[in-house]
């Protein structure tokens, strides 16, 4: 009996011993739900204390947890991004705030009048660029269709679709397919790509980018998954390129770690980003 209680008693002096020394070896991994909420509350406390870079910060986190956050997130967010002069972001969020909660949300009236600000915002910035560029101010200002929203029309048009979601990821995946990874300086289009990577845009608010490793020549194949939730996500996609295998990673937006492969230049990585942001920007408006 003397032993057992003795043999207790050094077991939990080593065990606080470790712990007191190697603190990190004990700590208890939570829930990423509950993450999600401590990181939501960090970001409030930053927010008071008028951080907002520090906040910022938090909530990226709770975005790189890949769950679905609370609703109050989105409006959170929202604000943060527009103290920070992230104003599209901000608009995005705050809009996804309202549209989830209607007027029973906790910060419905806050929320209308940031989305107020957001809109008078923008129209003194494009006025502002407007005088730069020396426009009459006696003249009615048109806001002609961007350059990619008639591109996006055009492809619309080519694959015949009413859905901007669906032509935009038939465009990429196209451009995934005809820049594949394939071993060999002497590359042989006819024969099936080493590494592929395709994109699917189908199920509402994320992205499900496949890789298909072609593992035999007889047809052998491995799969993998990789599923990104695109709300609160930057359409600010980075790329790496290596001039010696002629091969660009595409960034993944929330962790930066590499997430495409593709066989090509800056400039064909630079295309392919600026699709896969405007995808990303389509799929954030659903829902």
């Amino acid at each position: 009996m003397i032993s057992k209680w003795f043999g207790t008693k050094v077991w939990l002096w080593f065990t606080a011993t470790v712990c007191f020394t190697f603190g990190s070896l004990c700590m208890a991994e939570l829930p990423a739900e509950i993450e999600v909420d401590r990181f939501i509350l960090a970001a409030k406390k930053h927010i008071e204390q008028g951080n907002y870079g520090q906040a910022e910060q938090y909530l990226q986190k709770a975005i790189a947890l890949q769950v679905t956050p609370p609703d109050e997130f989105y409006f959170i967010y929202g604000k943060v991004l527009f103290k920070n002069k992230k104003m599209d972001q901000s608009q995005e969020n705050v809009e996804r705030y309202l549209k989830r909660t209607g007027k029973e949300g906790e910060y419905y009236q806050e929320a209308l009048g940031m989305f107020t600000d957001i809109e008078e915002f923008k129209q003194k910035d494009q006025q502002k660029k407007a005088a730069i560029s020396s426009v009459d101010k006696s003249d009615v200002i048109k806001i002609e269709p961007s350059e990619m929203d008639k591109v996006v029309n055009r492809l619309k048009a080519q694959y015949k679709t009413s859905s901007e979601i669906v032509a935009l990821e038939k465009y990429i995946n196209e451009m995934l397919a005809e820049n594949a990874l394939r071993k060999g300086k002497v590359i042989n289009l006819n024969k099936e790509a080493d590494e592929l990577y395709t994109i699917n845009a189908k199920n509402l608010g994320e992205l499900i980018v496949t890789k298909v490793i072609r593992t035999t020549d007889d047809g052998g194949k491995q799969l993998q998954n990789a599923i990104l939730k695109v709300y609160g996500v930057t359409t600010d996609i980075k790329y790496s390129c290596t001039g010696v295998d002629n091969i660009c990673w595409i960034k993944h937006p929330v962790t930066m770690e590499r997430w495409i492969a593709i066989r090509g230049n800056q400039s064909t990585a630079n295309k392919l980003t600026t699709f896969i942001a405007e995808l990303i920007k389509y799929k954030q408006k659903e829902g």
